[in-house]
């Protein structure tokens, strides 16, 4: 059945990102791109909301802050209940889209703070205006419990 298969070819958010700090990595942005993997703000974790999707709800999830620690922030293509939109000329989806246009159209100075905002933004506005769904996307950023916001100013292109 679809249980077996989800074992046997999935990976759970909290495995991967289990995984992934054990490398101890000085700063490292995971992306997440699929339905249902947004978090609270409970434990930090942020929506960004615009008019279109005052209204939606705070949603409870297993990935808080507390669940990883380091230099690590997830952000999310949606929130813990919602779908994750593709877009209609099938090459991305609508959060990868956006964010990839952030980072394309941001200078070097910019920060993954305000490359989230503007990617988180504009999946809200063309999800609700240009796609015409009846259920929001909103993309959450969900950073590790000894992080909190400093993520927000961490440079696209560090300096080494």
């Amino acid at each position: 059945g679809q249980g077996s298969n989800m074992e046997r070819y999935a990976i759970s958010r909290n495995d991967l990102i289990a995984r992934l700090q054990v490398a101890r990595p000085q700063q490292m942005v995971i992306c997440l791109e699929a339905c249902f993997n947004g978090g609270t703000n409970e434990g930090g974790g942020k929506h960004i909301y615009t008019q279109a999707n005052m209204s939606a709800p705070m949603l409870e999830d297993d990935v808080s802050a507390t669940s990883f620690r380091g230099n690590i922030v997830l952000l999310t293509a949606s929130s813990g209940s919602q779908s994750a939109h593709a877009m209609p000329q099938g090459a991305h989806n609508l959060f990868t889209y956006q964010l990839m246009k952030a980072i394309k159209e941001s200078g070097d100075n910019a920060t993954w703070g305000d490359i989230f905002r503007k990617a988180s933004i504009a999946t809200q506005d063309y999800s609700q205006l240009e796609m015409r769904h009846s259920k929001a996307q909103t993309p959450s950023s969900i950073p590790s419990s000894t992080l909190g916001d400093a993520w927000e100013s961490w440079k696209l292109r560090n300096e080494q």
